[in-house]
């Protein structure tokens, strides 16, 4: 509601009732308008602009004859003033200019147009309106980020089922950054699309891994180094790690529900397949076996299973939880579900690489499936009487809005520091149904 918009503060009045509904009335019959604000935080320099209906220029008529409104002169400008919601506004014929900033309305309406400009930005509009929603150009603020991306280009789509975004940006890396110049080198490639699960991504990292690792040693406090040679002693993480040089650039991730059963009943079923190189498996057996692992403190040894080339690192939890690795037909294998972890394997057999596009990362996220297996681990604890929640009915609104998304499936694609992002948000028409 435009009511509860950061522009209108303080109670709600008769009068910003009738102002609102003159907005709601212009936003109702016009197909298209523009917003634009350089400071996101308060919001106070925001300009609207919208071309009214013609009820609504009779609405807004109505409005200032019969409402306390203070009239700006502003060197022949005549703008509005309201006291009460701190709002300027200014119509020129059927067009609307809303903003909470006298100076931002005053420069958006003398401030002339470059011929070019209004040239691109009439073909822009032709060529969006009649299939995206909304689109536009986002400008990060913090410093980290503004040397990264300069310009942002977003499109939002809203279709029946479903709502799409894309975005585009170019990459500016940093010369003493190596991970941002790693970004300008990546060249996406085809993709297998992921295996049906609660949460699960196909990932090409473009160069090796072990790079990436080196290369994100440059930022404070997040340095990855990788360990030497075959260490006696080694944290689990570091472990992990130490795989880096065996596998190559292409990764397949998944998790599918929770194991209930457990002491902590939020322990995901997982399953991760990297990529190896040519006849590493030998060199990758040595590397499970040699060291031993420190996980929370306590020494432990990967242990050989009945199946071969399989070992197994206990970890928190019952053994149904292990850690299970596997070395075979060029992948590394890390799973704690064996059911989860043949469904992937098939998964990558029978499904190839589509022709169409070439991407870096595809990943694939089920809301409603993750919000119902949330509900069922967090069932244990409230049976339990070992977690209440002080108002319920909130969290349960929330896992609701939540639900309202079926799936969102995210396409990222990296071309020498062109990058572009799509993704679509399928929305669950049962418990859209269910709600009217």
């Amino acid at each position: 509601m435009i009511s509860s918009s950061p522009f209108f503060k303080g109670s709600q009045s008769s009068s910003d009732v009738i102002f609102s509904e003159a907005i709601i009335t212009a936003f109702s019959s016009a197909n298209f308008f523009y917003f634009s604000v350089n400071d996101l935080k308060t919001f106070e320099d925001a300009l609207l602009i919208v071309r009214l209906s013609r009820i609504g220029c009779v609405i807004e008529n109505l409005y200032s004859w019969t409402q306390p409104i203070e009239i700006d002169w502003a060197g022949g400008l005549n703008l509005r003033y309201l006291p009460e919601q701190k709002l300027y506004y200014a119509r020129k014929g059927r067009i609307l200019l809303l903003s909470p900033n006298r100076e931002t309305l005053v420069q958006s309406i003398t401030q002339k147009g470059n011929a070019k400009t209004e040239t691109v930005l009439a073909a822009e509009l032709m060529r969006n309106q009649e299939k995206h929603l909304a689109w536009g150009t986002f400008t990060p603020q913090q410093e980290d980020f503004q040397g990264l991306f300069s310009q942002i280009h977003f499109y939002l789509t809203l279709m029946q089922n479903q709502l799409a975004l894309k975005c585009e940006t170019k990459i500016t890396p940093d010369m003493e950054t190596p991970w941002t110049v790693l970004l300008t080198e990546v060249v996406s490639s085809p993709l297998q699309e992921p295996a049906d699960a609660l949460f699960s991504c196909s990932l090409n990292t473009g160069v090796p891994i072990k790079t990436w690792f080196r290369a994100f040693e440059t930022i404070p406090k997040a340095s990855i180094v990788l360990p030497s040679d075959n260490p006696t002693e080694i944290p689990f993480m570091e472990w992990i790690k130490s795989f880096s040089p065996f596998v190559n650039n292409e990764f397949h991730i998944a998790l599918d529900s929770f194991y209930t059963d457990e002491i902590i009943p939020f322990i995901p079923k997982y399953c991760v397949i990297a990529k190896t190189n040519p006849n590493m498996c030998e060199n990758i057996v040595q590397a499970i076996m040699d060291p031993t692992i420190i996980i929370l403190g306590e020494k432990n040894k990967a242990l050989p299973a009945s199946n071969s080339n399989e070992y197994i690192i206990p970890l928190i939890g019952s053994s149904q939880t292990d850690l299970r690795i596997q070395c075979a037909e060029g992948s590394l294998l890390f799973a704690n579900n064996k059911e989860l972890q043949n469904q992937v394997i098939e998964h990558i057999k029978n499904k190839p690489a589509p022709n169409e596009g070439n991407y870096s990362l595809i990943l694939h996220i089920r809301p409603e499936k993750l919000i119902t297996e949330i509900d069922n681990a967090i069932t244990v604890f409230t049976e339990s009487n070992v977690l209440q929640f002080h108002d319920p009915k909130k969290i349960n609104d929330l896992f609701n809005k939540i639900k309202l998304f079926k799936e969102i499936k995210i396409k990222v694609s990296l071309n020498k520091g062109q990058l572009k992002i799509a993704g679509i948000a399928e929305f669950n028409n049962k418990i859209i149904k269910t709600t009217q």
